[in-house]
């Protein structure tokens, strides 16, 4: 009887009727619950694509080159003291 209990739980599982194979599905094309999921989608990746499209990028402006200070070495070394 033990044995017996799983058998009876998975056929109580099963759909009252069987699809035929091969016969064909008449679900009229879409899923019910994949069209507000394929609908999200499609709103999210279009915000997107127009959010990127409208905002602008700051460019960088690159300064032109500037020369370096020089070293002390370069100069001569510290400079005089103050006269006070």
């Amino acid at each position: 009887m033990a044995e017996a209990f799983p058998i009876l739980l998975a056929a109580e599982l099963l759909p009252l009727e069987l699809p035929v194979p091969g016969a064909i599905r008449s679900t009229g094309g879409l899923n019910v619950e994949l069209l507000p999921i394929l609908a999200a989608a499609l709103l999210v990746v279009t915000l997107l694509t127009f959010l990127l499209a409208f905002t602008r990028r700051r460019k960088r402006k690159h300064r032109t080159h500037r020369p370096r200070n020089p070293t002390l070495a370069e100069t001569g070394g510290l400079p005089p003291p103050r006269q006070t």
